[in-house]
């Protein structure tokens, strides 16, 4: 894909819209249509601002604009034998920088790697008063003041349009293997629990169906070592991380409603209904599909529940501290719909 610096047209836009009073939804490669709400809205689209614009692999950094792929940045980095610690999910092998901030999403190595607002040193963006700003900056080394572009993570597009950001990256492991254990999910949740206290080469988890599955990742020795404790445990060629950060594996095809349910750490999702269930990040995110468009039953006290696939956009947050960011970044409403595609 080409380098092409469309900014000039995007804070156009954006000034427009400021100035006429008519709100705007930020498009990329539209691999998050399931939320999207409306029809009728403006769409500002970035897929022609693309590019890399500084690339210091000494250093574990990188700058991009927001309409550039995760996918050739993957490429690039992973040619110097690096990546992005959160490995934020391609939907349909689509997705962009700015994207993959406005929604926060992660992938199967989250709690050991970090998240993508974990890996977020600076961003600019256009805010909903039609103003360039920057905040954050290009080196890990970075304390000073309020670490505001961290706030674009996971915004949905609610507190402006993204222009280019900058993010840390971590050297890939230099061994790594899949092993498959027959394990119930109460099972799993207890040898997951041993891994979390202790020191270990685990980067990930997917239990389904009775079988655990688990990533080793590190020293070639330390890896062999973690492998060895396992009774039972079998290498695995078969099983993609990548297909399962995406949702390609078998679990996520049919059309049922998903569900996201996030489980504050050292809970076991309590599958009463018995739903069919797909469970990362050592049992902390847990996908449920249902027969119908209600919610699995998730206690508050332990967790939450989202909608995830075909059951309109995300809630809005309640918080007060976010409507305060909202009403200073986007006193107007202009980036009003919580659109993340």
């Amino acid at each position: 894909m080409p380098d092409r610096d469309d900014s000039a047209y995007l804070v156009g836009t954006i000034e427009n819209a400021v100035s006429s009073g008519e709100p705007i939804a930020i498009l990329g490669h539209g691999s998050k249509p399931r939320l999207v709400e409306s029809d009728d809205i403006a769409f500002l689209c970035t897929s022609d601002h693309t590019g890399i614009i500084d690339y210091r692999p000494d250093e574990l950094v990188i700058t991009a604009r927001s309409g550039t792929s995760l996918e050739e940045i993957q490429e690039v980095v992973h040619a110097q034998g690096q990546m992005l610690p959160s490995d934020p999910p391609m939907f349909n092998r689509k997705g962009t920088v700015g994207g993959a901030i406005a929604s926060g999403l992660s992938g199967p190595g989250r709690p050991w790697y970090g998240s993508t607002r974990d890996s977020l040193l600076g961003v600019e963006v256009v805010n909903g008063k039609g103003q360039r700003l920057n905040f954050g900056g290009k080196v890990i080394k970075n304390v000073a003041g309020f670490d505001i572009a961290r706030l674009y993570a996971g915004s949905k597009g609610t507190l402006g349009l993204i222009l280019s950001a900058t993010f840390k990256l971590l050297p890939v492991s230099e061994h790594e293997i899949t092993v498959e254990l027959e394990r119930s999910d109460v099972d799993a949740f207890h040898l997951l629990e041993s891994y979390s206290r202790r020191s270990s080469t685990l980067a990930g988890s997917c239990h389904s169906e009775q079988t655990l599955y688990l990533r080793f990742a590190g020293a070639t020795s330390a890896v062999q070592q973690d492998f060895s404790t396992l009774n039972g445990a079998s290498v695995c060629s078969s099983f993609s991380w990548s297909e399962l950060r995406d949702q390609n594996l078998s679990f996520f095809g049919d059309s049922s409603p998903l569900w996201r349910v996030s489980l504050d750490r050292g809970n076991l999702y309590q599958n009463i209904d018995e739903l069919s269930v797909l469970s990362e990040w050592n049992g902390s995110l847990v996908w449920v599909k249902t027969p119908t468009e209600s919610p699995p039953p998730v206690s508050t006290d332990v967790g939450r529940v989202e909608p995830f696939r075909h059951l309109g956009v995300q809630p809005k947050s309640s918080l007060k501290y976010a409507s305060r960011l909202k009403q200073a970044f986007d006193p107007l409403g202009i980036f009003e719909p919580e659109v993340v595609v």
